[in-house]
């Protein structure tokens, strides 16, 4: 389970925690989310110590669609949705790099919808290959989609949905093949119902108790 910093940790936030959930994570940009007993179920195959990156994942939101900010570590990504997740790395406790993003926007009153999921950001070239080897040695795409359904679950929400590649307009722009496996493929892995009517996947939370 992900640290209670994603909400608060009595009954009323669990089953009510909806109604002020998003103004809570607007007013938390930048508090870090404790990742350290969730990360070892998104290790990759042979990957037994995850420390010598230092992954970090922290809140953020942005008011418009656009350029992150730069306090915040998402001045590298141009983001599609307002609330989301940075995650980034620090091998052998050197300068953090923002490595991955996931963004979603509120739809309804107790639905969130994932608009993004993306890396790896852009950074200075010499630090291109440690951006490419952390983000290798972990199921990223899942860990953050996991991140944001604890969150939803324990605000009391009742749905996380993740938008197929082919409602992005950066596929429709690129036809970004890795954007399949990065939307398409993590949501069924995940447990997510297709809807292609409306081109989503879906997933029905348990409530938290």
């Amino acid at each position: 389970m992900i640290a209670s910093n994603l909400a608060g940790d009595n009954w009323i936030s669990r089953h009510f925690g909806f109604l002020w959930a998003f103004r809570r994570f607007r007013k938390s940009s930048g508090v870090e989310v404790d990742i350290s007993k969730l990360l070892p179920t998104f290790l990759k195959k042979k990957v037994t110590d995850p420390l010598e990156y230092g992954y970090k994942a922290a809140m953020f939101y942005n008011d418009r669609k656009g350029w992150g900010q730069e306090e915040y570590g998402t001045n590298r990504f141009y983001l599609d949705a307002p609330y989301g997740i940075v995650l980034s790395c620090s091998k052998d406790g050197g300068e953090a790099i923002p490595i991955a993003i996931i963004s979603f926007k509120r739809k309804g009153l107790r639905t969130i919808r994932i608009e993004q999921i993306q890396g790896p950001s852009n950074c200075k070239e010499d630090r291109a290959s440690d951006r490419v080897a952390a983000l290798g040695k972990i199921k990223w795409e899942r860990l953050l989609v996991r991140i944001i359904c604890e969150w939803a679950r324990l605000n009391g929400l009742k749905r996380v949905e993740v938008i197929s590649c082919v409602r992005s307009h950066w596929y429709q722009k690129f036809m970004h093949q890795s954007m399949f496996m990065r939307y398409d493929v993590t949501a069924r892995r995940m447990g997510f119902t297709e809807i292609r009517s409306k081109k989503i996947y879906r997933l029905k939370l348990k409530t938290a108790t």
